[in-house]
């Protein structure tokens, strides 16, 4: 699934990042899910939040189905 996450409150960043994880997703940002990079580690998916970066999107991706997701997105965007 796709969130949106902004700037501010390091601790509800890391409680959202440790909830995902616990349920068995990890998150990924949009443009690099058809790719075969790893997940943000929360220190990333944190340091994300700020400039100058500022990504406020992020896809939530079952662990275990990372490969099939990665697929599906290559297939949508043509490549």
């Amino acid at each position: 699934f796709m969130f949106e996450s902004g700037p501010g409150h390091t601790q509800s960043k890391q409680a959202l990042w440790e909830l995902l994880q616990s349920l068995g997703y990890s998150v990924h940002l949009p443009n690099r899910l058809a790719h075969n990079d790893q997940a943000l580690p929360l220190q990333t998916f944190i340091d994300s939040h700020l400039y100058p970066r500022y990504t406020t999107n992020y896809f939530a991706v079952p662990t275990q189905r990372r490969i099939e997701f990665r697929d599906r997105a290559r297939k949508i965007l043509g490549i």
